[in-house]
C-alpha cells in the first residue's frame, strides 16, 4: 500500500511472537507485517508550536508584520528561534520611559535575543520618533515601532490602555509571560533564562 514499506523476513506469526505487532508495524491483509508511516511525521518541525494562537501563557503568540522605525520591515515569524521580548509603552508614560534602558542593557549583553518596543498607537503617536531621537535611542540595538490601530500589535498581545506592558517569548513563539508592569534589568534575566528552559 502506498505509504508503507513491507519487513523482509518478517511473517505475520513471527511478530506475534515477539510481543504481538511492533510499534509502528501493521498486518497487511497477505499477512506481512508493514511498517507504517509514524504519525510524528505530523509532528511540529524542530523550532515550530502546536499550541492554540493566543497571548495567554503557553500559546503561541500570531504573526506579526510591521516597520520599524529606521524603515525596516519587521516580521514576528522570522524571530523562531530566538527568544523575544515585546515591550508596549508611550512617550507619555514615566515607568515606561524609564524602563526601556534595561531593555536596551539586555539586547546589548544578548545579541541573539530580540527586544521589540511598540509605541501605543494614541494621538501621541506623531511624536514617538522625535521623541526617540531626541532621547538618543535611534542607534539602540532595541528595535522601536510605532503601532497602528487597525492591525495592531497591542491587539494581538491582548493588551489595552494600560503600560508599561512586556511580553516574552521562548524561541518556538509561545508566551512565557505576559503582564501589566514595570520591570526591571534583573526581571528581564530571570525571564530571559525562564524562555531559554522551555
Amino acid at each position: 500500500a502506498a505509504g508503507e514499506i513491507v519487513a523482509e523476513g518478517m511473517s505475520a506469526e513471527d511478530a506475534a511472537f515477539a510481543g504481538q505487532n511492533a510499534p509502528g508495524t501493521a498486518e497487511s491483509a497477505e499477512g506481512e507485517i508493514v511498517a507504517v508511516e509514524s504519525a510524528a511525521e505530523d509532528a511540529p518541525a524542530a523550532g515550530q508550536s502546536d499550541a492554540p494562537v493566543g497571548h495567554e501563557t503557553g500559546q503561541q503568540l500570531e504573526d506579526f508584520t510591521c516597520t520599524l522605525t529606521d524603515g525596516t520591515e519587521f516580521r514576528l515569524a522570522d524571530t523562531r528561534g530566538k527568544v523575544v521580548f515585546i515591550n508596549q509603552w508611550a512617550t507619555y508614560c514615566t515607568p515606561c520611559v524609564a524602563e526601556l534602558p534595561a531593555f536596551e542593557q539586555l539586547q546589548e549583553e544578548h545579541p541573539e535575543i530580540v527586544v521589540l518596543a511598540f509605541h501605543h498607537w494614541l494621538e501621541s503617536t506623531p511624536k514617538a520618533v522625535p521623541y526617540i531621537e531626541e532621547m538618543g535611542w535611534a542607534d539602540w540595538q532595541v528595535r522601536f515601532t510605532v503601532d497602528t490601530k487597525d492591525d495592531s500589535i497591542l491587539d494581538r498581545i491582548g493588551g489595552d490602555n494600560t503600560m508599561p506592558r512586556t511580553v516574552v517569548l521562548n524561541p518556538r513563539g509561545e508566551v512565557i509571560y505576559n503582564e501589566q508592569r514595570s520591570v526591571t534589568y534583573e526581571m528581564l534575566c530571570t525571564l530571559l533564562e525562564m524562555a531559554e528552559e522551555q
